[in-house]
């Protein structure tokens, strides 16, 4: 039996999963704060025995922006 944890060094604790029969595992999130996190998953069994590992990810907010607007009747 194994339980993962996902973790960011910014926002703490951002979930957990359980992988599938083969191992396997995923984990999808919309509540990372804009920043350049350090995402760490860290997998233990029954035994209390643990491994970690870790990605660098970059959340960036997009501004729209607007080529041009024309309201009204053209002069």
């Amino acid at each position: 039996m194994l339980t993962v944890t996902w973790e960011s060094d910014k926002d703490g604790v951002i979930g957990s999963s359980t992988p599938d029969t083969d191992g396997s595992v995923t984990f999808g999130t919309h509540d990372l704060s804009t920043d350049i996190h350090t995402i760490s998953m860290r997998v233990s069994d029954e035994a209390e025995g643990t491994c970690t590992d870790s990605v660098v990810y970059t959340v960036r907010v997009m501004t729209p922006s607007i080529e041009s607007v024309t309201l009204g009747p053209d002069p």
